[in-house]
């Protein structure tokens, strides 16, 4: 805690920084140091709806079910720029984890201005999500399945009915495997570190891996992987997983 506190204090304007350590706080289990440090990326970054999103994920992790579901529905409901390269399909992604939230904490909830419409079940039985820390890097999520077809961005929908999410091509993602009906067998997971175009004062990229599964159910399950990269690879092995039946 003692580190991670000097290292915050390095560069308090770093939001690429401030991203790491937040992140880092979250998996240990400190919800109000990183939300404290999302609020601050939010504020320092408010054209970017990937921070609003950390922000309201900390949230939900810290069991402030209402303060989420707030941000969630404020990112769906504001005009982004469509054409931006750093965003092109937030709000698809947003939605699908506002109702995984609206799911599992319906109870818990206030609704009422969440439009009808915009309230869709979407369990699926495996997620996986690959968030990054930095601007000006391409990182593309690649996902083997049992069959051994891959799942990438030249190949967005598999036989199985697995898919990739829009590619992000300029920064932090998130991009997103999508399987509604899983089959047995071994899951494995890649990233190609494609680009990196600027020389990173925060040091080098930071990628992180979400793995649902069963989304939006009970039974929902997640594991969380972090790496640093040293430097540009074509394909940086990140892990793997079972489906059982």
């Amino acid at each position: 805690m003692r580190i991670l506190s000097n290292i915050a204090e390095l560069d308090l304007e770093n939001h690429e920084l401030l991203k790491i350590l937040a992140h880092t706080y979250l998996q240990i289990g400190e919800f109000e140091r990183s939300l404290y440090l999302f609020d601050k990326v939010a504020q320092l970054r408010p054209d970017e709806p990937q921070s609003q999103r950390d922000l309201a994920l900390a949230y939900q992790a810290n069991e402030e079910y209402q303060k989420a579901l707030d941000i969630f529905l404020e990112i769906i409901l504001t005009e982004w720029n469509d054409f931006d390269e750093r965003f092109p399909s937030i709000k698809s992604t947003v939605l699908h984890e506002m109702n995984n939230l609206i799911s599992l904490h319906k109870t818990k909830l206030d609704l009422s201005s969440v439009p009808k419409e915009l309230i869709i079940d979407l369990p699926i039985d495996i997620r996986i999500v690959l968030d990054w820390n930095t601007l000006e890097t391409d990182l593309d999520l690649w996902v083997t399945e049992p069959s051994g077809e891959k799942c990438y961005y030249e190949n967005a929908l598999t036989k199985l009915g697995g898919q990739l999410t829009e590619d992000y091509m300029d920064g932090y993602g998130p991009e997103e495997y999508l399987l509604k009906d899983a089959v047995p067998g071994e899951y494995k997971i890649e990233a190609n570190f494609y680009d990196e175009r600027v020389q990173k004062i925060s040091g080098p990229v930071t990628l992180q891996v979400s793995i649902f599964t069963t989304y939006g159910s009970k039974h929902q399950k997640k594991k969380e992987i972090t790496m640093q990269l040293e430097g540009v690879e074509d394909v940086i092995e990140i892990g793997s997983f079972n489906w059982y039946d």
